[in-house]
């Protein structure tokens, strides 16, 4: 799984220093341990401690450029890809992490088929978590049949 994330994440490359890991975060009055697996969350907190200069790390401050890498690869992988389960995860991640307002800010400033393919990747995480992120969802038509 951590190499699977590491794809995803695009850090393989990277090697930066450690630094203290993150203290929980709570997003929208929402906690992250109720949607995320415990293995994603291992993953993101290991992630984060390992490579707090790497594109995940910038993602979750709100870099739009390192957001809009993680948008576009929402277009390389169809839902049937195993990867995309993955991705999705870390979406919502950043979105958890840089809150809605920003979140929909950068998706908005891409194309319609990149939004629907993010769109695509994270409604189903909303849907099922019953989470309320109304600017993100605003900014795609995708809805995950229920």
């Amino acid at each position: 799984m951590e190499k699977l994330l590491c794809l995803i994440i695009g850090l393989a490359s990277l090697c930066q220093p450690v630094f203290a890991a993150p203290h929980p975060q709570k997003a929208g009055g929402y906690h992250e341990s109720g949607v995320f697996p415990e293995i994603y969350r291992d993953d993101f907190a290991q992630t984060l401690r390992k490579y707090p200069h790497g594109r995940f790390a910038r993602a979750c401050r709100g870099e739009r450029i390192s957001m809009q890498r993680y948008f576009n690869r929402a277009l390389e992988y169809s839902l049937d890809d195993r990867r995309s389960e993955a991705l999705g995860f870390v979406l919502v991640k950043i979105m958890f992490r840089v809150g809605d307002e920003r979140f929909a800010r950068a998706l908005r400033g891409g194309e319609l088929a990149t939004r629907q393919a993010v769109g695509r990747n994270i409604d189903p995480l909303i849907a099922r978590h019953h989470l309320r992120f109304p600017k993100t969802r605003s900014c795609y038509r995708y809805r995950a049949a229920t």
